[in-house]
């Protein structure tokens, strides 16, 4: 299968392409274009010259082209979910649930664009009752959206939808291994005939194109999930642009010692472990009180060596990771808190791209993996005796994406959680990106701006005052 570049409503195949790595197989799965500048002006170019026509258009027509869009992604889900299982070895069913996901974040976007659209205000309740005032929300123009490869359907359209039905244009940007479930969406909005240029995709390697794409001045707005060096770069180079970023996360768990350790154990195997920990809100560190070291050693290590795990051709919770490179670095993080004396309670094995579900116990601070986001399959585990400690520990990270506390005092628990540095705490369940409508959203390195349904509208549109002087002499219209 070849991705191609899509640009003014015409797919560009490009002098140049990349290969594509199957993380089932390391073998190629297919190419795409790599874009050249040229390509990247001329989308952006496209996109301006289109907006102002797409925002003109009535609301309803832009919702009937985007509702034709998701009528069409329902119909070739399931061979998007076969592109997602060969591209980045997410398993069959949770590639379906992901685009089954996706489809009710478009329903909810629609529902909830109506709701901003308009907010009129009294005057006599801001006391001018001479005066209606009306709220209003525009379009802001060009919006840049990147998107990374563990969520290629869900973090793609997350970004594009709210942009398109609020009148922007878009140049979209997947990840490499995101290249062709990119195209095959593509490949429906084509079908979907929305306008050309409205909606434009460049391919290419984030380590070619990448700066040139996310300092273009061409965008008025970029909102990219990634890393966070990357998104620092964005943010530097931001210029007059709307910017929302979704970067890396360091997610703590913290069990109290009242938790009830068999269900603790559970949510964060869950929360750690699912799709082999490639996952933004995956838990990447426990913090367990010392008085539940034997108990949990024991509960995690029994529960942790009956992961399903393996090729993504079945329902499993650890996959191969995406490439070779990922799983070298799970392998220094291993091999350096070893060194500093941990220890590896279960795993600890690596062939090729596959890293076995692990769990390290006896870590502290000095180790890497208390403090670099590691993205795979590899959970560190940290003793305290003082509550105090874990919570500066957990706040020392430079991220602060989600977190986890574990207790049976409901009190105790919130207490902790409004003391962890975060943009959401989850008491009693592992982290997660959803439900959608909720604002998603980070502190210090983790993020800049607000996700989540409606707030991905606001970030897309400005707001806009008609003031309304109302004169007592009433006129018509000749």
């Amino acid at each position: 299968m070849e991705a191609r570049a899509y640009i003014n409503g015409v797919f560009v195949i490009g002098k140049k392409r990349y290969s594509i790595i199957s993380p089932n197989t390391l073998e190629e799965c297919g190419t795409a274009t790599a874009l050249s500048k040229k390509g990247i002006d001329q989308a952006f170019e496209v996109a301006k010259n289109s907006q102002k026509e797409w925002a003109s258009l009535p609301r309803e027509e832009r919702i009937d082209y985007i509702e034709t869009f998701k009528q069409l992604l329902i119909e070739n889900k399931e061979e998007l979910a076969k592109i997602m299982l060969l591209e980045i070895g997410k398993p069959f069913q949770q590639s379906i649930k992901e685009i089954d996901r996706t489809v009710a974040l478009i329903n909810e976007t629609i529902f909830a664009y109506h709701n901003i659209l308009v907010k009129t205000i009294k005057g006599s309740t801001l006391g001018v009752p001479e005066k209606m005032i009306s709220i209003i929300r525009e379009p802001l123009g060009v919006v840049t959206a990147i998107s990374p490869f563990n969520y290629p359907v869900n973090l793609s359209l997350a970004k594009i939808i709210p942009a398109l039905i609020s009148g922007n244009s878009v140049v979209f940007k997947p990840a490499t291994n995101g290249s062709l479930s990119g195209y095959k969406m593509a490949r429906l909005f084509d079908a979907a005939k929305f306008p050309a240029g409205v909606f434009n995709m460049v391919t290419g390697r984030g380590s070619e194109i990448g700066d040139y794409l996310t300092n273009h001045k061409g965008a008025n707005a970029i909102s990219y999930t990634g890393s966070t060096r990357v998104g620092l770069s964005i943010s530097e180079n931001a210029k007059m642009q709307n910017v929302v970023l979704e970067m890396g996360g360091k997610d703590p768990a913290l069990v109290l010692k009242d938790a009830n350790l068999d269900s603790t154990i559970d949510n964060i195997i869950k929360g750690a472990f699912s799709f082999a920990g490639q996952r933004c809100t995956a838990i990447k560190r426990v913090f367990v009180h010392e008085s539940k070291k034997k108990e949990f050693e024991l509960g995690i290590k029994t529960k942790v060596a009956s992961i399903p795990s393996g090729t993504s051709d079945s329902d499993v919770m650890v996959v191969p990771l995406i490439t070779e490179a990922s799983a070298k670095f799970q392998r220094k993080l291993i091999n350096d808190a070893v060194k500093k004396g941990a220890k590896i309670l279960i795993g600890g094995n690596i062939n090729k791209n596959f890293v076995e579900p692990t769990v390290l116990v006896n870590v502290d601070e000095t180790m890497l993996i208390a403090y670099e986001e590691q993205f795979g399959p590899v959970l560190p585990i940290i003793y305290y005796s003082d509550l105090n400690d874990a919570i500066r520990q957990i706040n020392e990270s430079e991220y602060g994406l989600q977190s986890s506390v574990y207790g049976n005092d409901i009190e105790d628990a919130v207490e902790a959680a409004n003391q962890i540095e975060a943009g959401s705490v989850n008491i009693n369940c592992a982290p997660s990106r959803g439900p959608d409508r909720l604002p998603f959203t980070g502190v210090k390195n983790s993020g800049f701006g607000v996700q989540g349904i409606k707030y991905a509208l606001e970030s897309m549109t400005r707001p806009k005052n008609l003031v309304i002087f109302k004169s007592k002499k009433k006129r018509f219209r000749k």
